[in-house]
């Protein structure tokens, strides 16, 4: 049992990293989709803990929501040019963090599903495993998973 307790513990760790980066890359591409979709602007963004609307200076670990911006004339009646939620992430498990070099609050997509702003890294590490997964979103939007620094 002495043996195996580690090997289990980096297993979880392990799994529970590539799930949440795996939650990350869905949320993105679910905000580009949306995009698309509805012809208007999109996003992902920081929350604060346990929080539903978009926050300055927050920080990734306590949770991220997807969201499109109200147009004019919307049948569901909706306030025009406010965020409207599709999606609340909760904040990550495991004291995981969700870092940016850059300080990005948000992801942004135009009606069209090219990046507005957002670009760069956000790099998901397990404090404990020091284990990592990284995110890279292009200049057109596209994100990637990474085993390096994005370039």
């Amino acid at each position: 049992m002495a043996i195996a307790a580690p090997a289990l513990q980096k297993f979880v760790s392990s799994n529970r990293l590539t799930g949440q980066v795996n939650d990350l890359m869905a949320d993105i591409n679910l905000a580009r989709s949306e995009a698309i979709k509805r012809n208007v602007t999109t996003g992902v963004c920081v929350t604060a803990a346990g929080g539903a609307s978009c926050v300055t200076s927050g920080n990734w670990a306590n949770g991220w929501l997807v969201y499109y911006v109200c147009p004019t004339g919307d049948p569901s009646g909706c306030t025009a040019g406010n965020n409207v939620v599709l999606k609340v992430h909760e904040a990550l498990t495991g004291k995981n963090t969700l870092t940016s070099p850059v300080s990005v609050d948000q992801i942004v997509y135009s009606r069209n599903g090219l990046i507005s702003s957002g670009t760069g890294q956000f790099t998901l590490t397990d404090p404990k495993t020091s284990g990592q997964r990284i995110v890279c979103i292009s200049a057109t939007g596209h994100a990637n998973l990474s085993g390096v620094n994005c370039t």
